[in-house]
């Protein structure tokens, strides 16, 4: 859908061009009938109004908010609960409303602010009753109920705006309630979000055909899975503990390395794809590990206390969103192999072979490194060959396809592959001005040959 922004603009160069003889009569009337110039003074109008009643209804929400706070002591129980419910309802039954009789973009805006705003005082009338009934709890509860009842909202009513507020909630639910456990004591539900969030919240992003929705709930599944693993790694014993090492970095790794999409099962008409997205973030999460893991510091550290395994809920628990995200990425590896060679034998692509080799080279790693056997420089070594030649393929790649995001990616990560080693050991300042500068020559020329090289490729 053109912007009215574009319409005023094409209208008046249409003008101009009538005006100079550039177009005649009737291919500006043909024009004139495609965008609807007649109508961008309406639409103008309309959008005043808009701005008007909406500065009007932020005025009139002020007014009543702050008559609600005068008399909120006064107040009985039953009133209190009768104007946060009839507040919440109005807000929201008007927003669908006019949200479904749209018949002009701001007015689907307005409807979709006016959900929005639903969606927030939702959380309002959540905290303001358990303050009423007296029921305590941990704030990061409150958030986590606050985001499963816009979650609900979000799958009824298939906006994405609702489904970014969830996760944004429930995110900050999780990140809050690391302060309100020790160390091996994570609640249940806590311990299931990566599993939840990625069964919940990915759906979600095919029924609102978002992949801002699809990065984000990425995000939280590959933050959380790690976050579990890291902050409960002391609880384990030692053979344990390299190996759920491995498992935090890498699992989501070959997760989302491996994603396939499968709408079908899903019950969505029209086909929409996220595996390519699902690999670039298989790829930027590669891309940090590895330089973590290219710094000396990362081999030098590993868990020396010592901690008894006991068999109960809690490491069952730990483990379940584990084994499923492990089966599944199995399968769509052996998956990978055979969609791209139909007819013949079961074979990976060259990106799916360094990705496999990353990964099982780091797991063995990790693994000897946390069990009390340190690898020391040879983990150094072999992560900064693995860092380099990622930026290699991310380069190579790049050049091949004339794909600017990849090209720069690469260059981002050579140069503070570089850069990160230069101030990690002992240089002079002299060696280090040097470096920079040669680091600035090399960004700066190989920006300007593959924009040359790029505008050749497309004329």
């Amino acid at each position: 859908m053109t912007s009215h922004k574009f319409k005023q603009e094409l209208k008046q160069e249409a003008e101009q061009w009538r005006i100079e003889g550039l177009i005649n009569q009737n291919i500006y009337e043909a024009l004139a009938q495609r965008y609807q110039f007649t109508n961008l003074a309406t639409n103008s109008n309309n959008r005043f109004t808009a701005v008007v009643i909406t500065f009007g209804c932020i005025l009139l929400g002020l007014a009543v908010i702050t008559f609600v706070a005068a008399n909120w002591q006064v107040w009985s129980k039953s009133i209190k609960v009768a104007i946060l419910i009839s507040f919440f309802l109005i807000t929201n039954v008007a927003g669908f409303y006019i949200w479904q009789k749209a018949t002009e973009n701001w007015q689907s805006r307005l409807g979709q602010g006016l959900l929005l705003l639903g969606s927030l005082i939702l959380g309002a009338n959540i905290g303001l009753m358990s303050q009423m009934f007296h029921q305590t709890g941990a704030v990061y509860q409150l958030y986590l109920v606050w985001g499963c009842g816009v979650l609900l909202m979000a799958y009824g009513l298939g906006l994405t705006s609702l489904g970014i507020v969830a996760i944004i909630l429930i995110s900050i639910g999780y990140f809050s309630s690391m302060g309100f456990f020790p160390r091996g004591e994570l609640s249940h539900i806590i311990q299931l979000i990566p599993l939840l969030v990625s069964c919940l919240f990915i759906p979600l992003a095919y029924r609102c055909r978002s992949a801002w929705l699809f990065f984000l709930a990425s995000c939280l599944t590959i933050a959380s899975f790690n976050i579990n693993f890291l902050y409960d790694i002391d609880t384990f014993i030692q053979p344990l503990r390299g190996f759920l090492f491995a498992i935090a970095f890498l699992i989501p790794l070959a997760f989302f390395w491996s994603y396939q999409d499968r709408p079908k099962l899903l019950n969505f008409s029209t086909p929409i794809s996220f595996a390519s997205l699902s690999r670039k973030i298989a790829v930027c999460d590669l891309s940090i590990f590895l330089y973590l893991a290219s710094f000396n510091w990362w081999w030098d550290y590993y868990p020396t206390s010592q901690a008894s395994f006991q068999g109960n809920w809690y490491y069952s628990i730990l483990c379940i969103h584990t084994l499923v995200f492990t089966i599944i990425s199995i399968y769509w590896w052996w998956k990978l192999g055979q969609r791209r060679n139909n007819n013949t034998r079961w074979r990976l692509d060259n990106q799916s072979i360094y990705m496999a080799i990353a990964i099982t080279t780091s797991s063995l790693l990790l693994w000897l490194n946390f069990n009390n056997n340190p690898v020391g420089y040879l983990g150094t070594i072999i992560f900064n060959l693995f860092l380099f030649s990622l930026a290699f393929i991310l380069i190579r790649q790049a050049l091949k396809s004339a794909k600017r995001l990849g090209y720069w990616s690469g260059i981002i990560l050579l140069s503070l592959q570089v850069l990160s080693r230069m101030f990690e050991y002992n240089t002079g300042l002299l060696t280090k001005a040097v470096v920079l500068f040669i680091c600035g020559l090399g960004v700066i020329f190989a920006g300007i040959w593959f924009e040359k090289n790029l505008t050749q490729s497309q004329v």
